[in-house]
């Protein structure tokens, strides 16, 4: 799972400059003046939700639970794509793979980019690909602040990962340069809805209204969304000014 951790400032200069009026404004407005910086002493775009997924093992019991398929849908979901069998996409935030093998199995003469900033899932992902002999499945290690492919992409897809991703509209807007012409960045994460349990908690989740708008500051038009699932929005962007 991809885990992306970010300094209070940004690279972006006018981002530092509201970072710092924020926070000169905040310490105005306490009785002694002080400025104090603390983990909630964030930006607009505040860091996402971060857990350890070191024991790439352990997790894969969860994310490749047969019980997932329920809710997740994934043949269905794959299909609602229409992808060509010669695409090159990113699996982002690939996890164990419970996306990435089955992408390199329907793309059969494409590529598919299983990415993870997590080493011991970049492992996992390379021998997942080696025992089921997909040899158009590559794990592929992603820096956690600035993506990077060896590639241009026909599609990227980032399922149960948006709402760990640090100041999304900056991380999202160095994807562009990767995503060919005409390419699509497919985002699936939980509903913010008290009712659906599973998933991060409710506080941590983002709502696919700030998705799309933090898209949106990003550089990308929301095309189209899927609705067949019961648990998750799915919103497919691409770059604006694309057909």
């Amino acid at each position: 799972m991809l885990r992306l951790k970010r300094p209070l400032l940004s690279s972006s200069p006018a981002l530092n400059r509201l970072t710092l009026a924020a926070l000169l404004a905040s310490a105005l407005a306490t009785p002694s003046g002080a400025l104090e910086v603390t983990a909630a002493s964030e930006p607009l775009h505040h860091e996402g939700f971060h857990k350890d997924f070191s024991n790439a093992h352990r997790w894969s019991h969860k994310f490749d639970d047969k019980k997932r398929d329920s809710w997740q849908m994934p043949d269905q979901l794959l299909k609602a794509l229409n992808l060509s069998v010669h695409e090159t996409v990113a699996d982002l935030g690939a996890g164990t793979g419970y996306f990435s093998w089955r992408l390199a199995k329907l793309l059969p003469e494409g590529k598919v980019y299983a990415a993870d900033s997590e080493k011991d899932m970049v492992k996992y992902l390379t021998t997942l690909a080696r025992k089921r002999k997909l040899a158009n499945l590559r794990a592929l290690s992603v820096d956690s602040h600035t993506p990077s492919f060896p590639e241009k992409l026909d599609l990227i897809l980032v399922v149960n990962t948006y709402h760990h991703i640090d100041y999304r509209p900056e991380y999202f807007s160095k994807l562009k340069s990767y995503l060919n012409k005409d390419g699509k960045i497919v985002i699936i994460d939980f509903k913010k809805d008290a009712q659906i349990t599973d998933g991060p908690p409710q506080n941590m989740r983002i709502d696919s209204r700030q998705t799309e708008s933090e898209m949106q500051q990003a550089g990308y038009k929301l095309k189209s969304s899927l609705d067949f699932l019961p648990r998750q929005y799915a919103l497919i962007f691409q770059e604006d000014g694309a057909k």
